[in-house]
């Protein structure tokens, strides 16, 4: 996993596109492949992440 990670974080590091991300393209490109090669379950039948959390005024990423 460490190894992963490490080779993940390079690519994203040496990426010039990183900078025109938005939103949508760095949580599904980004933020959920880490979580998962951290081990988390990301998919929408998860319960342990669940996306988009609902709050009384809008959602949490």
């Amino acid at each position: 996993m460490k190894d992963e990670l490490i080779k993940f974080f390079q690519k994203i590091k040496n990426s010039e596109l990183i900078q025109t991300l938005g939103e949508t393209q760095a949580k599904s490109g980004i933020i959920e492949p880490i979580l998962r090669m951290l081990g988390w379950d990301t998919s929408i039948m998860s319960d342990e992440v669940t996306l988009e959390f609902p709050v009384e005024d809008g959602r949490i990423d």
